[in-house]
């Protein structure tokens, strides 16, 4: 056979997917908007489809738009929805077909080409030992990162009504008979609520609204997707070399929404504080489910299997923290412990959450028994799994216990990594109006350098600041007040946009200062944030390079980055470097800018 012609058999599913939806959506819509409306799609769609095979007799595209121009307002708008939740539908087919070529894949074989042990077996190929493979791995940190885009709007139940689609077609293959047939039914069940369902809200979405959409990409795709891929490296590793990877965390998740205040005046620091708390909120739920699944499998008996005495011992301080869960629970300490810890664990959590629904509406309940941090929760997920590997249930703990492990680790209990940005326009306003109100000339570079090596604070409470100054220095406390109550991982990444000198990262230092964030005038310097410029515009991405060379030769801004571990973060603007410069300039000028910055850092030893 052919490649082509294999190829258009592995297709040959996605082509009966995509006919199916459809032909159940047009039905939905005969249904709904009556026969004009159904006719109206179907002509515009086979006349569309004919254009794009180039066949004898076929539309041009100005026919094409005259046709669209003729139909009246109201069928419009019907026919304009009925192709936008196709092309909904088949883009939900073709992500579903993508998963279904990666699993008809045989592994026998070979590797799948560019999954992550075909690259493992490339680098081995190529001479790379083991240890340096797994030095490569440990320096890696991907971050996807979500950001809040004005287009983006698509609801959560919207979402959800996407991944039931997708899971309903993957369940189609290979169905017969009546399984075949309820699950067409429930497919259809689901294009019939889309129709039904407004794809956009009617009011104007609120930042709250957009986390509460990323948070759903958390909680329902990334937490395990996240978990998955690391297990995932760590398994290709050792089939590869034959031996284990080493602890290593190549993969987090970020996000902007909740963080980027630039051009958006609703997001102030009550906002981003919230988000924060929001988004750990979920992730604590999510692993207390996930606790609670446990509870219900993990029936291991201490009468069959020997027990860890360390397990024993925390059973007793748990019992004093928690004597409600001890009362409701305890007589399963005889014989299964790991149960009863299960449910000291996830009364914690229950905790742990409630003190952050607390905070969040200003009440100052006590919750004794919450984990201060997801290290305390990690580590009695480590004593489960060494109590499960001296029961002799290794295989048990790798495949149930492991996976939440992997993702406390990966995850904690921030969930994204919150980035904050702003423009640098916003840091300089800031910083001269805290000079003219404490009657001191605006910072220049001595200034700059004075201010972050000595250790007086610029503001007080009873500083006179306008508003705006007063929120920006706001948000950077907010990152300080982030990184006590959950993790400094939760909220450490400052982007400027507009970066354009050295200048604008060293402002924000100083503001960061005022916050507790950075103390370079210390004996031991401190730093909990890093300073990431962001260079958008051509002019900005040409001089990227000299503007790091400056900052790599500034002896303050060492001090900042000997406290990050010697490591930079840049960013660099493609949208807005192609508005300003055209598509193809800007594509060279980044292109450009990657190369210098990375021979800039190379250098510098950064």
């Amino acid at each position: 056979m052919t490649a082509k012609k294999l190829s258009r058999e592995q297709d040959r599913p996605l082509a009966e997917d995509v006919r199916w939806l459809a032909s159940t959506l047009g039905q939905v819509i005969r249904k709904f908007e009556g026969d004009a409306v159904f006719e109206a799609v179907e002509s515009l769609r086979a006349s569309s489809r004919s254009r794009r095979h180039e066949e004898d007799g076929a539309p041009d595209l100005g026919a094409l738009l005259k046709k669209v121009d003729g139909l009246p307002l109201a069928q419009a708008a019907a026919v304009s929805r009925g192709f936008t939740l196709f092309f909904l539908l088949i883009n939900t087919a073709e992500q579903v077909h993508r998963v279904r070529r990666i699993r008809s894949h045989n592994p026998e074989e070979s590797a799948q080409p560019a999954s992550i042990a075909w690259t493992l077996e490339q680098l081995k190929a190529q001479g790379k030992s083991a240890d340096e493979v797994e030095a490569m791995i440990g320096k890696l940190d991907v971050r996807p990162v979500l950001t809040a885009h004005p287009t983006e709007s698509t609801r959560r139940t919207v979402l959800a009504l996407q991944a039931r689609v997708a899971d309903l077609l993957l369940a189609r293959d290979g169905a017969r008979g009546v399984e075949r047939e309820q699950i067409e039914s429930d497919l259809a069940t689901e294009v019939e609520l889309l129709w039904l369902t407004s794809e956009l809200r009617h009011d104007r979405p609120r930042v709250m609204d957009e986390v509460s959409t990323v948070q759903w990409y958390l909680e329902d795709r990334l937490l395990s997707a996240v978990a998955r891929v690391t297990d995932g490296v760590g398994k290709a590793f050792e089939a590869c070399f034959a031996r284990p990877l080493a602890e290593s965390t190549p993969l987090s998740t970020g996000s902007w929404v909740g963080g980027d205040r630039d051009g958006n005046p609703f997001v102030t620091p009550e906002v981003t504080l919230a988000t924060a708390r929001y988004n750990a909120h979920g992730v604590i739920r999510q692993y207390s489910a996930v606790l609670r699944q446990l509870f219900k499998r993990l029936s291991l008996s201490s009468s069959i299997s020997p027990e860890l005495p360390a397990l024993r011992a925390s059973l007793r301080v748990d019992a004093e923290q928690l004597p409600s869960i001890q009362e409701s629970h305890g007589r399963l300490s005889s014989d299964e412990p790991i149960r009863l810890k299960l449910q000291f664990m996830r009364r914690r959590l229950e905790q742990s959450a409630d003190a952050l629904t607390a905070r969040h509406l200003g009440h100052h309940d006590d919750f004794p028994a919450a984990y201060a941090s997801s290290k305390e929760f990690e580590a009695d997920l480590t004593l489960l799994r060494d109590a499960m590997v001296a029961a002799k249930a290794s295989r048990i703990m790798d495949k149930l216990l492991r996976p939440l492990i992997e993702q406390v680790r990966l995850q904690g209990f921030w969930g994204y990594v919150l980035d904050v940005r702003e423009d640098s326009d916003v840091h300089t306003e800031a910083l001269a109006a805290i000079a003219k109100s404490i009657g001191e000339a605006e910072f220049d570079r001595a200034a700059l350098h004075r201010e972050l090596l000595g250790r007086r604070p610029l503001t007080s409470r009873r500083t006179s600041l306008d508003a705006q100054t007063a929120k920006v220095l706001g948000t950077f406390r907010v990152i300080a007040k982030i990184q006590e109550e959950i993790a400094p991982q939760a909220a450490e990444t400052y982007i400027i946009s507009m970066a354009r000198s050295a200048d604008d990262l060293l402002r924000v230092l100083i503001l960061g200062r005022e916050a507790g964030l950075v103390d370079l005038g210390r004996e031991e310097p401190i730093s909990r944030i890093d300073v990431v410029p962001l260079f958008e515009t051509r002019d900005d991405l040409a001089s990227a390079a000299s503007v790091m060379t400056e900052l790599f030769s500034d002896p303050v801004y060492m001090k900042q980055l000997r406290c990050r571990g010697m490591r930079q973060e840049v960013m660099l603007g493609y949208s807005d470097s192609a508005k300003d410069a055209g598509l193809l300039p800007a594509s060279w000028a980044l292109y450009r800018a990657q190369e210098e910055l990375a021979a800039v850092c190379a250098d510098a030893g950064v």
